[in-house]
């Protein structure tokens, strides 16, 4: 939506991987279940659900759990079909270091030009309260929920000196998928890519092409998290019946221990969500659909479009093509007495948000999305307060 183009691209900038410490999962009788305990057949390596900040990694065991970096990206290439083309650069770090980098990024002019773009939205339409720190939440977030990331920058995956290796197993499964398609399919490039042709149902805007692209990316590597867990069992992925993103969306919470996360206002924690959930039940419908390779390469080769063909597979699966959504000069309509301050578009997933937040049950139940492109303008005479003054048009399908 609005919000997104700016907000969603910043999460994703600060928060690199999924939650600290996944919670075990197992599947039972044909159907999937999520655990806090362990069951009667719990694999051998457990993956507790909370995390011990007093633990002191020794030399010894950051030695093993750089070696294993090797047997991880092994099995994620098996999994995912996707090949190994290089050796992938390893680094333990500290939390001091994770806070030099976090500052660092903090300090860029761009990122700080977008924080406050975007907390402008997000308090005119009522998602975040005035007082709400957009920059200090993604930096918190950052510095308490990180467990390990890969740097597509550097080629690099960083483990921590602060957790044990059974809590860093998991999420380096799912990071080091993220070094995989790097290496297949230049991964910063292939987010960023801005398809025109793509974006004519949202009215040029690119913002809902990312969100899809964002959503494949951390959709598979949830994929491939999962299927490390469940393979001590002797288990897979693809035994799991059809995924309910609200069952995941409720394993994300009550699995999560970030106070930050928990208490974050709602359009936040669905964006922090959006890709790990839409975006697992996404890959796992055409990974039972269509395949492996077409569930991996095949969704790279032809990525979704919107966020529509991530919530709806079959929209994506069946080649759905949408009518062109034009958006008006408002430029033109406004006089030279506004500025525009920000653009974006509205896509099925800002829909169902904005019907969670704040229409009735009885509308959520009845709630069809429709597309909707958005430009936020305000007058030129009060650019310093620019979260009381932003202009809002809406163009409806």
């Amino acid at each position: 939506m609005i919000s997104r183009l700016r907000v969603e691209p910043l999460l994703f900038f600060f928060l690199c991987s999924w939650c600290s410490a996944p919670a075990q999962i197992t599947i039972q009788d044909g159907s999937s279940q999520t655990t806090q305990s362990s069951p009667a057949n719990a694999p051998t390596t457990e993956y507790p659900s909370s995390v011990n900040l007093e633990f002191d990694m020794t030399p010894q065991e950051a030695a093993h759990l750089l070696a294993s970096v090797d047997e991880v990206i092994a099995f994620d290439s098996k999994f995912t079909g996707l090949p190994v083309h290089g050796h992938v650069d390893r680094q333990i770090t500290s939390r001091d270091e994770l806070k030099k980098l976090a500052s660092e990024r903090k300090q860029d002019p761009d990122a700080a030009e977008r924080v406050q773009r975007s907390t402008a939205v997000l308090q005119k339409f009522g998602f975040v309260p005035h007082d709400f720190n957009l920059e200090t939440f993604a930096v918190e977030s950052t510095i308490s929920q990180l467990a390990g990331y890969y740097d597509p920058r550097v080629k690099t995956m960083y483990l921590m000196n602060w957790l044990p290796a059974n809590q860093q197993l998991p999420v380096m499964a799912h990071e080091l998928d993220h070094a995989l398609q790097d290496q297949n399919f230049e991964l910063q490039k292939w987010i960023k890519t801005d398809d025109a042709a793509a974006n004519g149902p949202t009215g040029g805007d690119a913002s809902e092409q990312q969100a899809a692209r964002r959503a494949v990316v951390e959709g598979q590597a949830t994929a491939v998290m999962i299927e490390y867990m469940l393979s001590p069992q002797g288990k897979s992925l693809t035994q799991l019946p059809v995924l309910s993103p609200d069952v995941f969306e409720s394993f994300i919470e009550r699995s999560s221990n970030l106070q930050t996360s928990q208490s974050a206002p709602f359009m936040l924690r669905q964006e922090m969500n959006f890709p790990y959930v839409y975006g697992l039940v996404f890959v796992h419908e055409v990974l039972r659909r269509a395949g492996k390779e077409q569930a991996f390469s095949g969704v790279f080769k032809r990525p979704p479009e919107s966020t529509r063909q991530i919530m709806e597979p079959n929209t994506y699966l069946t080649h759905e093509k949408l009518p062109p959504l034009p958006l008006p000069s408002l430029q033109e309509m406004l006089g030279k007495d506004y500025e525009k301050i920000e653009s974006g578009s509205i896509g099925e997933f800002d829909c169902l948000n904005l019907i969670k937040q704040f229409a009735s049950r009885n509308k959520q139940r009845r709630f069809r999305p429709i597309g909707v492109a958005t430009t936020s303008m305000q007058p030129n005479a009060q650019r310093q307060n620019r979260g009381a003054n932003l202009r809002t048009a809406r163009v409806r399908t």
